[in-house]
């Protein structure tokens, strides 16, 4: 996405904007604690724009929250189509949730391209909310090698540059935060042959990813360490991820595959590479994430 891209809302004068929106967004039942807005694109291509767009809606009354629509625009991006993604963002200004739409082409000439999103997470599953303390964690520290810091679980996630409720559509520059990781694995008798881990939040790029268990409430790291002592150095090794075998999705994911993360462990036993996802499955984890630009963020999930 170009430098001179434009994100504009309908009805907002911008002589800037083109007549024809990229993309109309309808956006259904915002949530009553909603104060803003955030609106994002990844095109197809894996380009991501450097910038979201920051519309307040803390003013909409419940008419207006149940159906409010929003015109698009990405003047001078070459790519044509990609993902849309919105996040709620609370009058603190943390980040609620995300979802993102089906990719789907840019407006031209033969029509304007339409979207329609449901906010509500009761009515839409594929809303991911933030992750927050379900009940009080005992202590726990890290157990195992640690490989990168592990700070406390931030129930608010806070995008940096959104310092207060705008007054009118702002452009946010693209920084990541990260406000929920959903394991998504699949197989059978504790052989992980698919599936993902799944991080939601905003403002992801080409990123760089490592991690470790900020909780390891069943000791499953020592243990994998204790049978498999013999390859204890590449166990406690520091494991990155990073762009394109961490891949993608949209604005607001990233997905690590299985199957890069039993990459890191070719040399080892199948025992061992499928305790490693094992253990990613039953422990809090915590890492630390960096954008292509350099910008980054860190992330403890709650106990589980």
């Amino acid at each position: 996405m170009s430098k001179n891209t434009l994100l504009c809302l309908l009805g907002i004068a911008l002589s800037a904007c083109q007549p024809t929106p990229d993309y109309r967004i309808t956006l259904r039942d915002i949530p009553a604690q909603t104060a803003v807005l955030l609106i994002g694109w990844k095109s197809d291509g894996d380009t991501v724009g450097k910038s979201s767009l920051a519309v307040p809606v803390n003013q909409l009354d419940p008419d207006q929250r149940g159906t409010y629509v929003i015109g698009f625009d990405l003047a001078g991006e070459p790519d044509e189509s990609g993902v849309v993604s919105v996040a709620t963002v609370d009058s603190n200004l943390c980040i609620t949730s995300v979802v993102s739409a089906p990719s789907s082409p840019r407006s031209s000439s033969a029509g304007v391209s339409q979207i329609d999103l449901e906010l509500d997470p009761n009515l839409n599953p594929a809303v991911v909310k933030r992750a927050t303390e379900m009940k009080t964690s005992p202590a726990c520290p890290p157990q195992g090698m640690p490989q990168i810091p592990y700070p406390p679980h931030v129930p608010c996630a806070k995008l940096t540059g959104l310092s207060s409720i705008p007054a009118e559509p702002t452009p946010i520059k693209t920084r990541p935060v990260v406000i929920n990781v959903l394991r998504q694995l699949s197989g059978q008798a504790r052989v992980f042959d698919g599936g993902r881990l799944s991080i939601y939040g905003w403002g992801f790029d080409r990123a760089t990813l490592g991690f470790g268990p900020a909780c390891d409430p069943t000791a499953c790291l020592p243990a994998l360490a204790m049978e498999y002592a013999a390859y204890m150095s590449l166990i406690s090794m520091p494991v990155g991820f990073s762009y394109p075998g961490l891949k993608l999705v949209s604005y607001s994911q990233l997905d690590l595959p299985v199957t890069e993360v039993k990459s890191k462990f070719t040399t080892a036993p199948r025992g061992l590479q499928e305790g490693v996802v094992l253990c990613i499955a039953v422990s809090a984890i915590s890492f630390g994430l960096i954008n292509s630009d350099g910008s980054s963020t860190s992330f403890s999930e709650p106990l589980p």
